[in-house]
């Protein structure tokens, strides 16, 4: 859960704050897995938290602080992050509750298979580029970035399990 906070509030400006984001992400997992585990029909379930949102709720993150720009306060950037995560998954939730309560879960079926290759591609990029950043502590976000990561004899060290 810590490399999905890291991953999650990779941008700069959530350096100061991770112990804290960090210690949110621990208690909303486990506020998922206590609703998940209580309100699921299936005795033996277990609800993890899944990696696949991570890409979008990073990108959201991000996104704020770079449009907030520099004149608008760390505080207020990390606030309204958290904030907008929140609602966006709050309500995707809620969408796939209907969904579920009106059997629309057919519906996927129809999604042609290169997208949802396209998708599961994405998914693993962007686990390669997270794991070398986690790594090495550097930001790693495109080929580029990716590729100077092997620049530095000591960053392949520590991307050697």
């Amino acid at each position: 859960m810590y490399g999905y906070a890291v991953i999650l509030f990779s941008h700069k400006d959530f350096e100061d704050f991770m112990p804290a984001l960090s210690k949110l992400v621990m208690f909303s997992s486990v506020v998922h897995q206590v609703m998940f585990t209580l309100m699921s029909s299936l005795p033996f379930s277990i609800g993890q938290v899944q990696d696949a949102g991570l890409i979008f709720l990073s990108t959201m993150a991000t996104s704020i602080c770079d449009s907030l720009g520099d004149d608008v306060p760390v505080e207020a950037k990390v606030t309204t992050s958290i904030v907008t995560i929140g609602i966006a998954t709050a309500a995707l939730g809620v969408c796939l509750v209907v969904m579920g309560k009106l059997r629309l879960a057919a519906l996927a079926s129809y999604l042609p298979m290169p997208v949802i290759g396209g998708y599961l591609a994405f998914i693993g990029i962007f686990c390669l580029y997270a794991g070398l950043a986690l790594c090495t502590g550097l930001v790693v976000n495109n080929v580029e970035s990716m590729a100077s990561v092997f620049d530095n004899a000591h960053d392949v060290l520590l991307c050697v399990p």
